[in-house]
């Protein structure tokens, strides 16, 4: 009988032992604005054909808005409206470099993800 309660005290003290690893293992690893900016870049050469020159464009662009975003953050981290402004810059900014085409694909993507993220809400009675 003793056996069979320290063999069950075992395996309960194994199985949160490995509980408390998979959660440290599970947590996220904060980018830099550079590699964020290198994704964003990426991610248009992949999803819309991008030029070179507009890969180099697109970078720039998206590190100032990641700069600026990341300076709200340390500043005020509940400063919305400075990050929605390196948003809305960053937008302008690619308008310029995009052609009419590119950017329509890019912000039909972005609405098709933003849909995907966010959960269908229905009536919480």
């Amino acid at each position: 009988m003793k056996k069979i309660f320290l063999a069950f005290i075992m395996v309960g003290l194994m199985v949160g032992a490995y509980a408390q690893t998979a959660d440290t293992a599970k947590t996220k690893k904060i980018k830099t604005p550079e590699e964020r900016a290198t994704s964003v870049s990426k991610q248009m050469v992949k999803q819309l054909a991008i030029t070179e020159d507009q890969k180099n464009k697109v970078y720039t662009a998206a590190l100032k808005e990641e700069t600026a975003i990341n300076a709200a953050k340390e500043k005020q981290p509940e400063n919305k409206a400075a990050m929605k402004d390196a948003r809305e810059a960053f937008i302008a900014e690619l308008k310029t470099i995009l052609t009419p085409e590119q950017f329509t694909k890019w912000d039909e993507f972005k609405k098709a993800q933003k849909a995907q993220k966010k959960p269908e809400t229905g009536d919480h009675k």
